[in-house]
């Protein structure tokens, strides 16, 4: 496999390198300029992957197979973006996360720590999925949700209450970044809530919540 692109400008101020393609690929034409990366261990020669934009591959991630990324995106440290993914806007992508088959990562989003967005996974605008999260399947993680752990393949709501957001997953709730199950959840929200300083009124309101979730979750099943 031909080399498709060549480090062509290094930046002292950034430390990076624009790259141009070498040949056609894709969408990609021999000459056109793209983004910047550290080196050329950031980018795969091989597939119809490309760094767009003034979007940045830094330290040891990596872009392969025939994912892009584009516009004011970072993505940093040993993140790995594959398949057919997207990850676009002023998204974010750090840690260890991954962002694989034709996920999606865009606006705003972050994703951080061992988080995996795959299959046909949304994460977008001021979202952020972290630590283990997995979101996968159809799920859509977006506006202001915070996602710390995820269980199953199973759309997740999401319900912003004022101090900490709720988000359903399966049987499972995260409340901020506590992941305990829905039956969990009615037995120590209150001694939870006493301690984080809600006042009576917005316990009883997660209570009710929480409540009318595990209704309808249990109902289902």
């Amino acid at each position: 496999m031909s080399k498709k692109y060549e480090l062509v400008t290094f930046s002292d101020e950034t430390g990076l390198w624009q790259i141009r393609a070498l040949r056609d690929f894709g969408s990609v034409k021999v000459g056109d300029l793209g983004g910047l990366v550290s080196g050329g261990h950031n980018l795969s020669h091989e597939g119809d992957c490309w760094v767009f934009d003034s979007a940045r591959v830094e330290d040891y991630a990596r872009i392969f197979e025939d994912a892009r990324v584009s516009g004011g995106v970072r993505v940093e440290d040993g993140a790995l973006i594959s398949g057919n993914a997207r990850v676009f806007g002023d998204a974010y992508v750090s840690g260890y996360a991954r962002v694989e088959n034709d996920a999606q990562v865009f606006e705003n989003a972050r994703v951080s720590g061992n988080a995996c967005v795959s299959g046909n996974a949304r994460v977008f605008g001021d979202a952020h999925a972290s630590g283990y999260a997995h979101a996968y399947g159809k799920t859509s993680v977006r506006y202001s949700m915070q996602i710390c752990y995820s269980h199953h393949n199973k759309p997740i709501q999401f319900f912003d209450l004022g101090k900490h957001s709720i988000t359903v997953d399966g049987e499972y709730l995260n409340i901020g970044c506590v992941s305990r199950t829905i039956k969990d959840w009615l037995k120590i929200a209150p001694r939870v809530g006493k301690k984080e300083g809600y006042s009576e009124e917005e316990i009883r309101r997660y209570m009710r919540c929480i409540q009318m979730i595990h209704d309808e979750v249990y109902e289902e099943n």
